[in-house]
């Protein structure tokens, strides 16, 4: 690829209004997760609590935040719910707007189409995984300003163990643990935006490509937890792509299922656009 046709692909996943709209959508998350969770337990005082003697354990960084906090909470349900939107928000209908605009056809007089293409991917896949990741990243910051940071308690303080994945590293280096997990949401999020670049080869409007990443995601979800409700959650993305795990970890299936969409949408779209007398 040459430098400047990926350059100016990644300016442009930061200068659409689709990354901007998938920002302003994570920080209402980010803000509904502070109010409902982390503020409420940075002000807890298990002394008052418990005037009795019974103190427990008081509220840490781990579990009060977006990426700690129960999956099943309204602030990390609707993040969970919403990763497919997030993720083709920035540039998944960037195909089919240079295509409607004719710029697609400008890019023709000055770059190659293979590299246009995998230029084009890239942007995709890398905008999708930022969008992904930005909101538990915000969220994580903003908690450490009002929890303190020891632990994670081993008994109270999470679910993660050593059969989820990366959950060796969470006891005694959570930072690292989060650090790779939020890089495995990243590359599977980015990944997820490929289904709607390859929706985008043969529907203009925009709407249908962003929700169409999001109907197989959570359709996925439906069918699978009817056909095999035990051992779903091991399976599917709504349920593993969160730090606050409590499903056995199989990270075989997590980077096969993004391999697959690497090379099922990403391949078909280079392959399909490649054949194209669009440019």
């Amino acid at each position: 690829m040459k430098p400047h046709i990926l350059k100016t692909e990644i300016r442009r996943v930061f200068s659409g209004g689709g990354m901007k709209t998938a920002i302003l959508v994570g920080v209402v998350i980010v803000v509904l997760e502070f109010v409902m969770v982390t503020w409420p337990a940075a002000t807890f005082d298990p002394y008052t609590q418990y005037p009795d003697g019974d103190w427990g354990v008081p509220y840490q960084l781990w579990i009060s935040w977006l990426g700690g906090d129960s999956p099943i909470s309204l602030p990390a349900y609707l993040y969970r719910l919403l990763l497919p939107v997030l993720a083709a928000l920035p540039f998944s209908t960037s195909y089919a707007t240079d295509v409607s605009s004719g710029y697609i056809r400008q890019i023709a007089i000055r770059a190659d189409k293979r590299r246009y293409l995998l230029s084009k991917m890239f942007g995709v896949w890398f905008g999708g995984g930022l969008a992904a990741v930005l909101p538990l990243v915000i969220s994580f910051l903003a908690a450490m300003t009002v929890l303190p940071m020891r632990g994670p308690h081993r008994m109270v303080n999470t679910i993660v163990g050593s059969n989820q994945i990366f959950g060796e590293l969470y006891a005694d280096t959570p930072l690292l643990y989060l650090f790779l997990f939020s890089l495995m949401i990243f590359a599977f999020c980015g990944a997820m935006a490929l289904i709607g670049l390859f929706i985008s080869l043969y529907v203009q409007q925009p709407f249908l490509v962003l929700i169409t990443p999001f109907t197989l995601y959570l359709g996925a979800d439906i069918v699978a937890r009817r056909l095999d409700p035990i051992h779903a959650d091991s399976f599917l993305p709504m349920q593993f792509l969160h730090p606050n795990q409590w499903m056995v970890g199989r990270p075989d299936i997590v980077f096969g299922e993004m391999f697959l969409l690497i090379l099922i949408f990403g391949g078909g779209f280079y392959l399909i656009a490649s054949r194209r007398d669009t440019i």
